[in-house]
Formats: structure tokens, C-alpha cells, sequence
């Protein structure tokens, strides 16, 4: 490690530091993990400089779905939806927003993805 480093990456550095003087020594794949684990508290103390960053879109769940019209469109009670698609009704009502959007587009591909 080369770079200078923020306190909130020591405790890796001194644990690079105990393992290269062990008996045992360090091996290239555990000081790759350790020096990363070191960037990544360099980068959240706010040391940026030289770093990579990756981002990624993330997609949120839709607000809202509402689960009568897909039912009704699919013809099916909530009893029958349900047991259907493997949840209870009260899981239908409660908190499977984003497995009821792939429901609401892919009623046939979630029934195969489902079946044994």
C-alpha cells in the first residue's frame, strides 16, 4: 500500500501488517481483499482521489399496484389469485408490489417460473 491512508482504513492496514509477519505470511489474494476493504474506508472517509466508482441504475418498485385490476383482468377472485401465484391474500394486500408488476405483465411466465 503505497497511497496514503485515512484512520478509518487502518485497522486493514495493520491487519496487512500482523498477516505479512506471521509465519504464514500474506498471500496476493488475501492483500487484494485487504487493500480493497482499505479503498472502500478511504472512499467513505472521503478520500476519492484515485478511486473507481461504478454506478448502477436501480429500479424502485412501482408505488402502487393495484391488485384488483390485474385480478379482474385475469378473471380470478382473491382467493383464487392468490393460491394461483403462491402467496396468502393477506400477502397480496401487504407488501408484494413488485411481484405483483411482473404478475400484472407476465401472469403466464410467473404461473411456469412457479410450477414444479
Amino acid at each position: 500500500m503505497t497511497r496514503n491512508r485515512t484512520p478509518a482504513a487502518q485497522p486493514a492496514v495493520d491487519a496487512i501488517g500482523q498477516l505479512e509477519a506471521s509465519p504464514e505470511g500474506l498471500g496476493g489474494f488475501a492483500r487484494g481483499i485487504l487493500e480493497g476493504v482499505a479503498d472502500a474506508l478511504d472512499f467513505a472517509a472521503g478520500q476519492t482521489e484515485g478511486a473507481r466508482v461504478h454506478t448502477f441504475p436501480v429500479r424502485q418498485a412501482p408505488a402502487q399496484v393495484d391488485v384488483r385490476t390485474i385480478r379482474t383482468r385475469l378473471g380470478m377472485s382473491r382467493r383464487e389469485f392468490a393460491a394461483r401465484f403462491g402467496f396468502s391474500v393477506r400477502t397480496i394486500e401487504a407488501s408484494a408490489r413488485a411481484f405483483l408488476r411482473v404478475i400484472e405483465r407476465l401472469p403466464d411466465a410467473v404461473e411456469r417460473a412457479l410450477s414444479p
